[in-house]
């Protein structure tokens, strides 16, 4: 049996609030495979555009990670 593999992730704003791009980038290059959106280009995201919602979703994706979940205002 294959041992579970354990995935790290963070809030892409706490790398870089007005740079969702730089955010992605930074947390790939330290092994980072999930993320949690807060932010995206220092914007709220229940404040965002559909296009900029597949955008977003679109840049996680081509760096191999996934969207684990959305730190939303209550």
């Amino acid at each position: 049996m294959k041992p579970a593999r354990l995935s790290i992730g963070a809030i892409t704003d706490e790398f870089s609030p007005p740079d969702f791009t730089l955010s992605l980038d930074e947390m790939t290059s330290i092994g980072m495979t999930d993320v949690e959106l807060r932010l995206v280009n220092g914007k709220n995201i229940i404040d965002l555009t559909k296009e900029e919602i597949d955008r977003a979703k679109a840049q996680v994706a081509e760096r191999g990670m996934r969207i684990l979940s959305m730190a939303t205002p209550l």
